[in-house]
């Protein structure tokens, strides 16, 4: 359960934020009647959303058939225009409106233009002034769903075209001479080719690009990925993979959020036909489906906000000269970002930068092919490349800060707790040293008669000397102190804590804040993991001239583990599992060893630790 609540933070800020961006997306879709965006070359554009959802349903009427739906997409047109001359004629009395009834009479015509525009208002049931506009939007549907129809039946002409272009430049001297030039001309044929049979299916694009160019999404994908930075460090806890995948988690939900309700309110392009059938990626040489597309745009969206987060977090966590270290390469990694974006650079700094994660599908566009070491590449591969890179470096450089931070509080804190094990020694040393005077101050009220003072006397001297009541004898003092709050605690969880000691530390060159780290954390463990009544067994002895140090407790359930590493069971993943990595550094430390055993029923674990220096 305290797991679970660790986390509910960092989930309902995310969630909060899915929903934000739902209902500001739904209301960019509905909240009026044009949508208002930019298309994949950054350029402004509107659409009036009754005509997205009349160019959806003209698209899915057709045939499959060109000549048949062409004919009956330029029939209909005619009708349209007859329409709105009838329109014309009867709302203005604009007599020489009706140009294809002018060989009837006027009466003819009139009582004809009459029957027109009756069966025109059943069909545009709107006001009367608004009625031309309404037919001039419906014609401009049928008129741009043919100029539609006509690409998708050209498109094999255009790619021949591009085809033959490039054998044509690719004769001619100047081309001949200029290497760069002609790779790219030859690049430029292969990529083509095999578009030549690409099957291409009529889908509306207009809903689609509504979807791929809302930026509001972008924006938030960036907040959320900032809010999973900062946020662990006002719980003072911090857990880099964790937040990385809420991040990436909470950027892809919002984008197929986005996608499923354009779905619902303007309809989508089915997922299995080819990208090139939506016009706006004509010159796009890749063969994928728009299914593959989107999934693709999704997920670099994401990883987009794992860089940023990581960015963010890496100066977060960092500190002293790191911190300024990564402060300088991050500012200037993302300056320069920004500064290509927007300045006349050449193509491959300008295109191949982080920030393009989040409008991907421009790479889908065929611009030039980059000149690398005298080679035509495709951007897209580069720029896959070069994220991929950036990514996996900046969250490498993060998850090893947040170790690094983690590993640097618990040092602090068995830093303070050793202080506190110290104090409380140099205590009992003072208790020690007094217990003479004690003892001379009870025999003098004895001899005197006064029995009470003397039993109160005793009760007030026992309270103090309970600490100088060590249940082992180490030969630290410091470590002995230590074992007897570890004692304290056993008791009151009503566990069994049994020291075997064989040998003396004070001949061992270890030192104290050592050897409470290591007792410490192998006890901790123990009586964690065990119930009442059980009994945890702590030994420590000399084993050929190494110090032999053992925790034996029962288990009743197999360890979790990855690799050689045990995972925590406890309630509090991010701020434990580090107890046993600091058993095993302070033991190379000292040029020894860890081994861990985990039978059924038993949990053993054995350092040998083999000091530098022997008094």
């Amino acid at each position: 359960m305290a797991q679970i609540k660790k986390f509910m933070l960092p989930v309902f800020m995310a969630v909060m934020l899915i929903i934000i961006n739902a209902v500001l997306f739904h209301s960019f879709l509905t909240n009026g009647e044009v949508i208002q965006s930019r298309d994949i070359y950054g350029s402004f554009y509107s659409t009036d959303i009754r005509s997205v959802s009349n160019r959806e349903r003209l698209i899915s009427s057709l045939s499959g058939n060109y000549e048949k739906d062409m004919e009956a997409l330029s029939s209909e047109a005619e009708k349209l225009t007859l329409y709105k001359q009838v329109a014309d004629y009867i709302i203005n009395d604009n007599y020489t409106a009706i140009r294809s009834l002018n060989d009837l009479s006027p009466e003819e015509r009139r009582e004809k233009a009459e029957t027109l525009y009756k069966e025109i208002t059943a069909r545009f049931p709107v006001a009367q002034d608004r009625l031309t506009h309404r037919i001039d939007d419906e014609l401009d549907d049928y008129n741009s769903v043919t100029a539609y129809l006509e690409y998708l039946n050209n498109y094999k002409a255009y790619v021949r075209d591009i085809s033959e272009q490039s054998d044509f430049l690719s004769d001619i001297s100047i081309y001949n001479e200029n290497a760069t030039a002609m790779s790219n001309i030859i690049k430029t044929k292969k990529d083509f080719y095999g578009l030549q049979n690409i099957p291409l299916t009529p889908s509306s694009e207009d809903s689609f690009l509504a979807f791929l160019c809302y930026r509001t999404t972008d924006l938030l994908a960036v907040f959320l990925a900032f809010i999973m930075a900062v946020l662990p460090l006002f719980r003072q806890k911090i857990s880099a993979p964790v937040s990385a995948f809420v991040t990436a988690l909470g950027t892809g939900v919002m984008y197929l959020c986005n996608f499923l309700i354009t779905g619902f309110v303007l309809g989508t392009p089915p997922l299995d036909i080819s990208l090139q059938s939506l016009e706006s990626f004509k010159s796009c040489p890749y063969i994928i489906s728009t299914g593959l597309f989107t999934a693709g745009v999704i997920l670099m969206k994401m990883l987009g906000a794992v860089v940023i987060l990581s960015a963010v977090l890496l100066l977060a966590v960092s500190k002293g000269r790191k911190r300024v270290i990564y402060a300088v390469f991050v500012t200037l990694f993302f300056g320069a970002e920004i500064l290509f974006s927007v300045a006349d650079v050449p193509v491959l700094l300008k295109e191949i930068n982080i920030l393009s994660c989040f409008s991907f599908e421009r790479f889908f566009m065929r611009y030039l092919n980059l000149n690398i070491f005298g080679m035509s590449i495709s951007r897209l591969p580069v720029f896959i490349a070069f994220a991929l890179i950036i990514t996996a470096v900046l969250l490498i450089l993060s998850v090893r800060s947040v170790r690094q931070s983690n590993l640097a509080e618990i040092k602090e804190t068995e830093q303070r707790y050793y202080d506190e094990i110290n104090r409380r020694y140099q205590e009992s040393r003072k208790i020690r040293h007094d217990i003479q005077n004690h003892l001379l101050a009870l025999n003098m009220l004895i001899e005197s008669g006064n029995i009470d003072s003397a039993r109160k006397y005793i009760n007030e001297v026992s309270e103090q000397t309970d600490l100088a009541a060590m249940p082992v004898k180490t030969g630290s003092e410091v470590l002995d102190a230590l074992l007897f709050k570890k004692t304290e605690q056993a008791q009151e969880k009503q566990v069994s804590l049994i020291f075997e000691v064989s040998c003396s530390l004070m001949e061992w060159g270890i030192s104290d804040y050592d050897l409470c780290t290591v007792f410490g954390n192998i006890i901790d463990n123990a009586i964690e993991a065990v119930n009442e009544k059980d009994t945890v067994t702590v030994k420590l002895s000399n084993q050929h001239d190494m110090l032999y140090i053992s925790c034996e407790n029962v288990i009743r359930k197999p360890l979790k583990k990855r690799g050689d590493r045990i995972l925590t069971t406890k309630h509090d993943p991010l701020s434990h599992g580090y107890g046993i990595a600091r058993v095993r550094e302070i033991a190379a430390r000292y040029e020894g060893a860890v081994q861990i055993t985990d039978e059924i029923g038993k949990f053993l674990i054995e350092i040998l630790i083999n000091p530098k220096n022997r008094i």
